[in-house]
């Protein structure tokens, strides 16, 4: 069962969910398309092995467009440390364009990504 929370950053709500399980955590990014309920059916399937994470970016289902500047990288860093858990495993969805390197977001030390 989903838990849903919010994380207030720079003047906005962001809007997520979590779904505990064992194991490690897998914080689920959606892309430009859509919102985090494109993750719920995987992120059902999984959390008894893992807890998964999943969020709005801003502007896109709970979570309101932003007025002011903003950090894409300081929002996810804000819902893992939400999340609570140790080491976090990055899942991104591309709705064609995908990632040929890595995002100049993802912080380089002891990181993973799967695109």
């Amino acid at each position: 069962m989903a838990e849903p929370f919010d994380v207030s950053r720079d003047g906005t709500t962001l809007a997520g969910e979590r779904w505990p399980g064992g194991g490690q955590t897998v914080l689920l990014l959606h892309e430009g398309v859509a919102d985090r309920r494109g993750w719920a059916e995987l992120a059902r399937l999984l959390a008894p092995e893992l807890t998964m994470v999943a969020y709005d970016r801003r502007g896109y289902g709970q979570t309101p467009v932003s007025t002011e500047p903003f950090s894409h990288l300081d929002d996810l860093l804000a819902v893992i440390g939400h999340a609570g858990a140790g080491p976090v495993w990055l899942v991104g969805a591309s709705a064609g364009a995908g990632w040929h390197s890595t995002p100049p977001w993802l912080p380089p030390t002891g990181s993973r990504a799967w695109w």
